[in-house]
């Protein structure tokens, strides 16, 4: 028999060899009559250059073993090489040199054989198979790529076979965690599915494991983009047949299975050409303009809270019962469910359906909808072209009615285009509380999907036009995004001040002009509190701060205080929308204290007059604060920067410190000893203008910094 390698290990540097059985045929030694067992467990272990071991474990039953015949064969030999006889008691053999004429080198291709004696029949021989000698760990693979799947929540990883990866390959679906399968030799790709954990619009980083690899360094991973999926950024243009709008430089085709449109966007997609997907996914403040015809599903969603919103389905073709059944809509009176259209003929004009309605959202009809808790709502359909809906005077004038397009359309000119079937030229709106009137001198415009009322003069139809899509990001359903933020106040015997800080997608923790907005500063202030940069800082005051809304629990805020000496302040804070389980951490460097001020006010005495920060920095965390955890954060909350030509301000140190300010060529030209808290200055009249460097030594860490005096 022929045996074959299974399984490559290696253990503590050392490669084990799986046991085969090979048939051979030798003649056995031993008395006439008498029969040993095989031995098992034979094992191949590579050891230092030149050199591997055999070890075994004895038969444990057959008649006494009087030794074992030790055999060898290179790679290409047709039959095995004797090499010795050792003793019964022997376990194990080192093979090196030259045995039996093969000479033991690294990188020789060996299998080597043990008999058993005695063996009268001989069936005592066990081997193992061809292995490699101390041969070097493959490389990690290269040239990874990704291509979605064929089919739904699928992709497919390649990578460049590689012949030394003798072992196979082991894939992983997270860089080198969350191990999947082994696949062979020379193969070069492997598909992962749903059963895999694959979700399509997901991205992951997969990564694929050159085998043998004994130190864990033949590894390659790579990133995907949303998995099966087109995203749109716009950041080109409207125009969808513009390859760079996309995340992945090409223009979707009909074989992508999700395109999506985030809610977010440079600008917002244009289609003038017929185009054909499978599934598109507008989320919720995204719009669509197309100008052809669509082949596929559109699927536009709208967050709402749980208050009644007015809407209208952006799409045709949407029923009742896909938006019953698709949603936990909010429950009535007897069976009464939180979607109604308005019957303005009747005294009681809500007309509130049950979780067995049925009926397509007539294109234009305006509808009240209540979802059990906030959420998304989802219409699914094509898109609607020209819409001319009914109107009447019933018991009152007024018609439920909406925008029934993925798009913006202006009021002003729906109303005038109108103007011949409505009473008059306004419409209402409902914000959540009460309702709101705008006319044809109103610059707004109307979501998609946003209901409205209007007034009717008699029987007649309104009418939308297609033409009359745009694309803008105001929004009538007038519920603003939650933004996370706090606004910190400082209150002494006579005045409160705040200043607040927002945490907000794509902001920066440097200067983000419209976002980061200093305190009017066109009078002198005596009392106020204000925060600065956390980078790039350059003393700006700031009343309002927006910083990104990631690793927000890394982001340390320093808070600066306009005061007189002696004044006692007391600190409190009011947070939005800021995750529950953190909590706003005060930090007061000046009396080395640290309070939560999510749960408590913080009073204390100013101790000089200030107009700095230095003393205050607010921390954000999910576990509890002490002062000894904030004794150690040089980088987060030291700042210094060029105040003005001839100064040099630095904020945030709390031990003793030394400032060493040196030309280009290193030569030092000032030194200065800072004593603690505080913002320190330093006269900078003495350099001519130039390049320097800065560098601050504390207790705390090394700071080094270049500055530019002009």
């Amino acid at each position: 028999m022929v045996g074959i390698i299974t399984q490559i290990l290696k253990i503590n540097n050392k490669r084990i060899k799986s046991i085969l059985l090979l048939g051979c045929f030798f003649a056995s030694w031993g008395m006439i009559g008498q029969n040993a067992d095989p031995v098992t467990n034979l094992m191949v272990t590579e050891g230092v250059a030149n050199q591997f071991t055999a070890t075994w474990t004895p038969p444990a039953g057959g008649d006494a073993v009087t030794g074992y015949n030790m055999f060898i064969q290179p790679q290409g030999a047709s039959g095995l090489t004797y090499i010795t006889t050792i003793s019964a008691t022997s376990t194990s053999y080192v093979y090196s040199g030259n045995q039996g004429g093969v000479n033991i080198v690294d990188g020789g291709v060996y299998s080597i054989t043990i008999q058993t004696l005695p063996d009268n029949d001989g069936n005592n021989y066990v081997g193992v198979a061809e292995f490699s000698l101390n041969t070097p760990d493959p490389s990690a693979p290269t040239g990874l790529t990704i291509t979605d799947g064929n089919n739904p929540n699928e992709f497919i990883l390649s990578w460049d076979a590689d012949a030394s990866a003798f072992g196979g390959f082991n894939v992983f679906l997270n860089g080198g965690s969350s191990y999947i399968a082994t696949v062979s030799p020379g193969v070069n790709s492997f598909t992962f599915t749903a059963a895999n954990g694959i979700t399509d619009g997901s991205t992951y980083n997969p990564a694929v494991q050159a085998l043998p690899d004994g130190d864990n360094s033949a590894y390659a991973n790579i990133n995907t983009p949303a998995i099966n999926s087109y995203n749109w950024t716009g950041g080109t243009s409207t125009d969808w047949n513009t390859a760079s709008n996309w995340d992945r430089n090409a223009v979707p085709n009909s074989s992508v299975l999700t395109v999506n449109i985030p809610s977010v966007a440079t600008n917002f997609p244009t289609a003038s050409t017929a185009i054909t997907v499978k599934d598109l996914v507008i989320n919720s403040g995204a719009s669509f303009i197309p100008q052809a015809s669509v082949t596929g599903t559109i699927n536009y969603k709208r967050e709402l809270t749980s208050n009644w919103h007015l809407i209208a389905s952006p799409v045709f073709s949407e029923t009742k019962q896909d938006i019953i059944s698709n949603h936990v809509l909010a429950t009535g009176t007897g069976s009464n469910i939180g979607l109604a259209p308005y019957d303005n003929t009747v005294a009681s004009p809500w007309q509130y359906e049950t979780s067995s309605s049925m009926g397509d959202l007539t294109a234009g009809l305006g509808y009240s909808i209540k979802l059990a808790s906030a959420g998304e709502v989802m219409f699914s359909g094509t898109p609607n072209g020209n819409v001319n809906l009914p109107v009447s005077v019933g018991m009152s004038a007024f018609n439920l009615i909406g925008n029934p397009y993925t798009s913006y359309i202006d009021l002003a000119t729906f109303l005038t285009a109108n103007s011949s079937k409505l009473s008059e030229q306004t419409a209402w709106f409902w914000d959540g509380t009460q309702y709101l009137t705008y006319n044809s001198g109103s610059s707004i415009n109307i979501a998609p999907g946003q209901g409205f009322f209007v007034s009717a003069s008699g029987s007649d139809n309104v009418s939308f036009s297609t033409g009359d899509q745009m694309h803008k990001t105001s929004d009538t359903f007038l519920r603003q995004v939650p933004i996370p933020s706090f606004e910190l106040f400082v209150e002494n015997e006579r005045v409160v001040r705040s200043t607040k800080v927002s945490y907000v997608n794509g902001k920066t923790t440097g200067f983000d002009n419209g976002y980061d907005s200093k305190m009017f500063d066109g009078v002198t202030q005596d009392f106020g509190i204000y925060t600065e940069l956390l980078s790039e800082n350059i003393g700006k005051k700031l009343a309002i701060q927006t910083l990104p809304n990631e690793n927000i629990e890394g982001l340390v805020v320093p808070v600066g205080l306009i005061s007189e000496e002696g004044k006692e302040i007391t600190l409190s804070v009011k947070t939005e929308n800021l995750s529950s389980d953190l909590d706003l951490y005060l930090e007061d460097r000046e009396n080395n204290k640290i309070i939560n001020l999510t749960k408590q006010n913080y009073t204390t005495v100013i101790k000089r007059k200030t107009n700095n920060i230095g003393q205050f920095y607010i921390h954000a965390s999910s576990k509890k604060l002490t002062a000894n955890d904030l004794v150690d954060q040089t980088e987060e909350v030291v700042n210094f920067y060029k105040s003005n030509r001839n100064e040099l301000t630095i904020t945030g140190v709390q031990t003793k410190a030394k400032v060493y300010v040196y030309n280009i060529l290193g030569k030092m030209l000032i030194t200065n000893q800072l004593n603690g808290v505080g913002t320190s200055t330093i006269d900078l009249s003495e350099l001519s203008t130039g390049i320097y460097i800065v560098t601050l030594s504390s207790t705390t860490g090394d700071l080094t910094k270049k500055i530019i005096l002009e």
